[in-house]
């Protein structure tokens, strides 16, 4: 579990708070951590952001807007970042753009390894006929990914070896 210190900053939360509220948000048994020993769980759904049940603990929207608004701002550099590199116009909150970015952030990948394929893939594609497919649909597809992932991959170790030479 990684935490977001950013996020974890904007908040109004300790830092077991957070945490605590992080596991419930990724589903990790917070049993094991003998955190339902404590008041923590009882505090954090006096402010609103988990309701305790019998045998689990719910999420509420506090808790779930704590974590998604971080994707959010992580889908909008995405295709900001697209739409200065390839010289477009995307839409931040069309859903069909945001779907294919949302894919490849759940499967694992990070926002530097996204935008490597936009870089990959408007040096290759600006200005010729494929221009019209730097678009999110095409580059960040999972059928096509793996594959963009890997061009970037050797594209960015032959740039840094023929800088090192």
């Amino acid at each position: 579990m990684n935490i977001d210190l950013d996020n974890l900053k904007k908040s109004d939360l300790g830092i077991m708070e957070y945490i605590f509220l992080q596991m419930v948000y990724e589903e990790v048994d917070t049993e094991e951590y003998n955190f339902c020993d404590t008041f923590l769980p009882y505090h954090l759904q006096e402010k609103g952001y988990i309701k305790i049940l019998e045998d689990s603990i719910e999420p509420r929207q506090k808790l779930i807007d704590l974590f998604e608004s971080k994707k959010k701002d992580a889908i909008d550099e995405v295709i900001l970042y697209l739409n200065e590199k390839a010289d477009k116009d995307y839409k931040l909150k069309t859903t069909s753009n945001r779907k294919f970015v949302q894919g490849r952030l759940d499967d694992g990948y990070n926002v530097e390894q996204l935008k490597k394929v936009i870089d990959v893939m408007v040096s290759k594609w600006k200005n010729t006929n494929m221009d019209d497919y730097l678009r999110p649909e095409t580059l960040f597809n999972s059928t096509k990914f793996q594959t963009y992932i890997n061009m970037a991959r050797s594209f960015h170790k032959e740039d840094w070896s023929i800088k090192k030479v």
